[in-house]
């Protein structure tokens, strides 16, 4: 997948159990349905919001299904993500490879 700024990353699909906000470092640009969706990387950020007993600081790079700004590409929190535990990276995901603005 190839973002509007020309960042190519392969894709892991994961299971969102709930939809919400997508994020980039100045606010919201888009909203992901819940389901099972692909996302480009993982990178480590600022606290996610709680979900449950759900706790994370590793946000996930994709595309929203709703666009605000951006072309809807930001950042979903690790806790709506089935997989990892608290604070943990999610499994099979890459890490972003390149320098990223992920929400703090």
């Amino acid at each position: 997948m190839t973002d509007p700024w020309g960042f190519r990353s392969p894709t892991t699909y994961c299971r969102n159990y709930v939809g919400g906000a997508l994020y980039s470092a100045t606010g919201k640009v888009g909203h992901l349905n819940a389901g099972r969706n692909w996302f480009a990387c993982q990178a480590k950020g600022g606290e996610n919001p709680a979900v449950g007993g759900a706790r994370n600081n590793y946000w996930l790079y994709t595309k929203g299904d709703t666009a605000y700004a951006d072309g809807g590409w930001g950042w979903f929190p690790a806790t709506m993500v089935s997989g990892g535990g608290n604070y943990e990276r999610v499994p099979d995901m890459n890490l972003c490879s390149r320098s990223t603005r992920v929400p703090k």
